[in-house]
């Protein structure tokens, strides 16, 4: 049995101790099992202190020393003596008196050192933040991670929990060793908001006003980390698979609900958790340019959900290339060039690239590829040709409005001034035997033979050109009309060869289809009720006719440098146009 000591007796050597100790704090060690109980101690001193004996010994503490081994005891607790943990506790712990309580707290992070050092695992204190675990409270740029370290911001969250494991500063305590009424866990996140509103007023007024509306209780601790604590961990742990990198969520340190037991660590955690998710849940639904202005509203309806896992699930893209991707990169090994990769088309499928439903074209400019769907229903596959680099065909989304059989090709100025001019110069009959070609200044008709083409550059050519219908237009046999400004359309062409190359940026930014008697029959079969023989007398009539739509046709040429297939495959494809390094660049990924 312990031996009842009573806080009168103690009050002597407490003072004693209070007198001699530097800035209040105090440094214990310990290295043998703790066992007994006591009657009683003062219940001002704090909810807990972990002590058995120290190293050194100063004024009065070999008497506590004392005091504590004879009684059998190890753990101060409110209100008395407890049984203490069967193991032997041999971290230091450095603890401060905070508003009458005393705290655990991490060493070493007065003044911005770096507390444990292990790559993406390191913990950084903020110059003047209290301590580690308050640096992202007060200095949330402090845990957002460098672009270009891409293995650290999309890490494994076993190596993440692995390393948070390795660095947490706190007493290993299981929960069921605490007991922290609301109302102590509410004034000690005030307070971090209160230190958060001297650099960072912003946040500390959404976080004020957050915490306000539920009358400064916690939101994830109720006695225990609540189901929604865990999801809410879980979600930021793996944001990588929603293609965001966890850094933007999570503090250096991490968060680890099973080592969050004392009132100073459930309190950084519970901030940690409510700032994180009003971050991450905008991002998300939109992606990473939306910003946080939404994110409070939408962590208090999914809270109101009643169901916080589903509503979190709701705000995840539903699109089924966004789905394929995220359980690409959940099932499938791949290095971080990959991932990067996916997240940056996962980025392109929350902004919407294409028109849903109904009848569609999709063209992949990266991917040389064009596919057609009626609905959900992926109906055929086919290879294109698209723009050269400096004449790259653009992202856009547009329409079919009617084809045109036989046509004859207006030739755009910049192709006129730099691939034509040069034939005109070497052998313009050529160009007028072979080709069919016209020339027209101010719209009159004139000989391309009669004309000194030597003395015309790109920037002073003063005439137009057109090429008559026949099998050597370079629109082939038949146009597909859009309605874009800049004259992108897709067509037909006599170079076929050209569709067996493994590069396909060749056209003057228009996109030329391999198979486009097979389009224009899928395309009049449903609207006009045509036949195939039909499109392809059509197409070799060499007179020009069009044909309008009843119903336009969707068409989205676009941008995916990883898509799955229609087979279910991932495929990733070359950077052809340099626009996933621009988008990393926006997105610092």
């Amino acid at each position: 049995m312990g031996l009842g000591i009573s806080s009168a007796k103690l009050d002597p050597v407490l003072a004693g101790f209070e007198a001699d100790q530097v800035n209040k704090s105090l440094v214990f060690s310990s290295s043998a099992l703790l066992t007994g109980s006591a009657a009683s101690a003062r219940p001002d001193w704090g909810h807990r202190t972990d002590c058995l004996r120290t190293a050194s010994l100063r004024k009065g503490w070999l008497l506590v020393s004392a005091l504590l081994l004879v009684s059998g005891c190890g753990v101060i607790e409110r209100g008395g003596f407890n049984q203490a943990p069967s193991r032997s506790i041999t971290r230091y712990e450095r603890y401060s008196e905070v508003n009458g309580a005393v705290m655990a707290m991490p060493p070493l992070a007065e003044q911005g050192q770096v507390v444990s050092s292990g790559g993406a695992g390191s913990t950084y204190a903020a110059p003047g933040s209290s301590n580690s675990a308050d640096a992202y409270i007060q200095q949330p740029s402090a845990y957002m991670q460098e672009a270009g370290n891409f293995q650290s911001e999309y890490e494994s969250p076993n190596a993440q929990q692995q390393a948070t494991a390795t660095q947490q500063p706190y007493l290993d305590l299981s929960a069921d060793q605490q007991s922290f009424s609301s109302q102590d866990i509410g004034r000690q996140v005030r307070s971090l908001i209160a230190k958060r509103a001297e650099t960072h007023p912003d946040w500390a007024r959404t976080l004020d006003r957050f915490y306000s509306s539920y009358g400064y209780q916690p939101i994830w601790y109720r006695g225990a980390w609540s189901k929604e604590a865990k999801v809410a961990q879980a979600s930021l742990a793996k944001s990588w698979a929603d293609g965001l990198p966890p850094r933007r969520y999570v503090p250096a340190e991490g968060i680890d609900l099973s080592h969050a037991n004392t009132l100073a660590s459930i309190a950084r955690t519970e901030l940690a958790l409510t700032q994180g998710m009003i971050l991450y849940l905008p991002e998300l639904r939109e992606g990473l340019t939306a910003g946080s202005q939404n994110g409070l509203p939408l962590l208090e309806a999914a809270l109101a959900s009643g169901d916080f896992a589903t509503a979190l699930e709701r705000l995840r893209p539903q699109d089924a290339q966004f789905q394929g991707l995220r359980k690409a990169v959940l099932t499938k090994s791949m290095d971080d060039s990959a991932k990067r990769l996916i997240a940056l088309n996962m980025h392109r499928f929350r902004t919407a690239q294409e028109q849903a439903g109904g009848r569609r074209v999709r063209v992949n400019l990266p991917g040389y590829n064009l596919d057609v769907f009626d609905g959900q229903r992926h109906v055929m596959s086919m290879p294109v040709i698209v723009g050269q680099p400096d004449r790259a065909t653009p992202v856009l989304r547009d329409q079919i409005v009617n084809l045109k059989f036989s046509p004859d090709w207006s030739v755009p100025p910049i192709a006129a001034g730099e691939d034509l001019l040069p034939l005109l110069k070497h052998d313009a009959r050529a160009l007028v035997d072979k080709m069919g070609l016209q020339a027209f200044r101010r719209g009159k008709a004139v000989d391309p033979l009669s004309v000194n083409w030597n003395r015309y550059s790109a920037s002073n050519l003063p005439y137009t050109f057109r090429q008559r219908p026949g099998p050597k237009n370079a629109m082939g046999g038949v146009r597909f009309s859009l309605t874009n400004p800049q004259d992108i359309y897709l067509h037909d062409t006599p170079e076929r060869e050209l569709f067996s190359e493994k590069v396909r940026m060749i056209s003057s930014g228009c996109v030329r289809v391999a198979d486009a008697e097979k389009l224009a029959s899928w395309i009049l079969a449903q609207d006009q009720g045509w036949s195939r023989s039909q499109v392809k007398r059509a197409m070799g009539s060499g007179k020009t006719h069009i044909q309008l739509l009843k119903q336009p046709v969707a068409v989205d040429l676009v941008y995916y440098t990883a898509l799955i297939d229609p087979q279910g495959e991932l495929k990733l494809y070359p950077d052809v146009y340099g626009k996933d390094a621009e988008l990393a660049a926006q997105l610092g990924i």
